[in-house]
This record gives structure tokens, C-alpha cells and sequence, in this order.
């Protein structure tokens, strides 16, 4: 399996989806496809 890499559009998207629309850290790892401990790496 390889590495994604994630632009900074995408980090800022998905910070923006946890901040400004208050989505669950988790329901917006489910939503970008991410494992949720990437998606609090993020924020």
C-alpha cells in the first residue's frame, strides 16, 4: 500500500468541514475517506 499525499486544499477542506460546519472529526474522516487518526493529524 502506498502513502497519499494530501495537498493543502484538501487539509484545509477537511479542517473546514470539522470547524466551520461542526461534522464529528469522525464523520468527516468517513466522509473524505481518511482513517480518523489522520484526520486529527490535520487539525
Amino acid at each position: 500500500m502506498t502513502r497519499r499525499k494530501f495537498g493543502p486544499e484538501f487539509t484545509a477542506e477537511a479542517v473546514r468541514l470539522v470547524t466551520d460546519r461542526r461534522v464529528a472529526v469522525s464523520q468527516a474522516a468517513r466522509n473524505l475517506d481518511l482513517p480518523e487518526g489522520v484526520a486529527c493529524a490535520a487539525g
